[in-house]
């Protein structure tokens, strides 16, 4: 059972945390298992690798009493923050359709990775966060700090590692915002994909290259993309051109699923690439479902 640790608190209850008697108040956990799991903590990670992807990835994996507390960082703390206006992922409320929709019908649209984003974010950088953002004391800063990061790092796989990259990145985003403001460009964030769109988006790829750069960050110019409205336009999954949609190479291949696994034990995987596609565009979805049930009755 998935469990729940939400926060009866708002940001301006947890700013400027002094203690940690104070933190673990606020977590429901006792200052010396906080501490413990602090020192202890490299045992609690299970590391794998991930081979579904482009090409294969290390993922961190916390586990047990650690991940349970890293949850309630996540949910008492780091969600209570005021993040940037432009940052959708891993926020509650939004999501990749939210995030699309800013992007549709524009001429061009830009779309840049920022490399190993979450292993090139340091301890030093989280500590500053939550030092700077949330005006907590050193000891409190330096135990969260412990709690939040692995081997010096923001860990893969972990609950709360999105919403702390938001919240590690949230000045950088703020600068990009305000110039995306002054350049008439539309800008959104996916975690660690910027997506900017308008009549010349491109042209502020060098200037935010160089405020990435100053974070200590990189983009990987492999997954840079310049896509006009000739071509097919696409973020966070979803074809943008003309209306909002999924891709066409993805429902050709969501079609082939249902055909090839009609009749099967894994039919009903086909259940969420139906709901995927009718959430980003019902008109698609209704024509995935159609097929889904010719197939299904052989009609």
């Amino acid at each position: 059972m998935k469990k729940s640790f939400k926060s009866r608190y708002s940001f301006s209850d947890i700013i400027g945390i002094k203690t940690p008697n104070k933190l673990s108040h606020i977590l429901a956990e006792t200052r010396t298992k906080l501490q413990q799991l602090s020192v202890a903590k490299d045992l609690y990670y299970h590391p794998y690798i991930d081979h579904r992807g482009r090409k294969p990835r290390t993922i961190d994996r916390p586990v047990g009493e650690l991940k349970d507390v890293q949850k309630k960082i996540l949910d008492r703390l780091l969600k209570l923050y005021p993040l940037c206006e432009i940052v959708y992922g891993a926020v509650e409320g939004r999501n990749i359709r939210d995030n699309a929709l800013k992007h549709i019908k524009k001429p061009v649209v830009v779309r840049l990775d920022l490399k190993d984003c979450f292993h090139s974010i340091k301890a030093p950088q989280v500590y500053d966060s939550f030092r700077k953002g949330f005006k907590f004391s050193r000891p409190v800063s330096k135990l969260l700090t412990e709690l939040c990061t692995y081997k010096g790092y923001v860990p893969v796989g972990s609950p709360l590692s999105s919403m702390l990259v938001n919240v590690v990145l949230d000045p950088l985003w703020r600068r990009v915002e305000q110039l995306s403001v002054d350049s008439n460009v539309k800008s959104t964030v996916w975690v660690d994909d910027l997506i900017m769109s308008g009549e010349k988006p491109e042209e502020l790829i060098q200037p935010v290259k160089e405020m990435i750069n100053k974070y200590r960050l990189r983009i990987g110019w492999n997954k840079l993309d310049i896509m006009r409205s000739n071509a097919l336009q696409e973020a966070t999954g979803c074809s943008l051109n003309s209306c909002l949609g999924v891709p066409i190479k993805k429902r050709r291949e969501y079609a082939l699923k249902i055909e090839t696994l009609a009749g099967t034990d894994k039919a009903d995987s086909n259940k969420g690439r139906i709901s995927h596609t009718s959430f980003i565009n019902k008109a698609q979805g209704e024509q995935l479902l159609k097929l889904s049930r010719r197939f299904t009755t052989g009609g």
